[in-house]
């Protein structure tokens, strides 16, 4: 009697790479203040204007304007990559003057 074939084996399936996101190309934000202000995104400095486009990841930020003679503005921009939001405040009427 002849012996009989060896089961067949199901393959095992290697378990799934999970290759990490290749990072997302940034974004920029270009701030435009009226007559100047201090900048800062996401409670970091990003300085005084006028300023060079801010590379920031993409996604939602928030950037608060400062000048020493108005109260502080704060505004929320949507970065998206490779592309270039632009955030123009115009202090002398969009600004609230802090009283003396």
């Amino acid at each position: 009697m002849a012996a009989a074939p060896p089961p067949a084996s199901s393959p095992t399936p290697s378990p799934a790479r999970s290759e990490p996101a290749a990072p997302q190309e940034p974004g920029f934000l270009l701030v435009a203040v009226k007559p100047w202000a201090n900048v800062i995104v996401d409670g970091r400095e990003a300085g005084s204007t006028p300023l060079e486009a801010i590379a920031l990841a993409p996604g939602p930020h928030t950037v608060r304007i400062n000048n020493a003679l108005f109260e502080e503005i704060e505004k929320r921009v949507t970065i998206r990559p490779g592309e270039t939001e632009k955030l123009v405040v115009d202090l002398t009427t969009q600004g609230v003057r802090k009283k003396p």
